[in-house]
């Protein structure tokens, strides 16, 4: 398959254990996978949480790969440090 299409298949499977499995598949999804689809899939951080959103603004190929966003109150970050 097109790496463009394997890119698109991969980004629908929505659980990080079925990704990693399917790495284990084969090098060519492996080297598609573990660069590019695991890192910044799920962002949990605050909006004060500047890093991450400046990391995401300036790196726009990490964040076309974020699945899910959860924004926690600044309470809720600080339980989670």
């Amino acid at each position: 398959l097109p790496v463009e299409l394997c890119d698109v298949i991969i980004f629908l499977i929505t659980s990080t254990k079925d990704l990693l499995n399917l790495a284990l598949t084969c090098r060519q999804l492996c080297q598609l996978i573990l660069p590019d689809h695991i890192d910044y899939r799920r962002v949990v951080c605050s909006t004060s949480d500047e890093f991450v959103w400046e990391h995401l603004l300036n790196r726009p190929d990490l964040a076309k790969r974020v699945y899910s966003v959860k924004i926690l109150d600044d309470a809720e970050s600080e339980d989670e440090d």
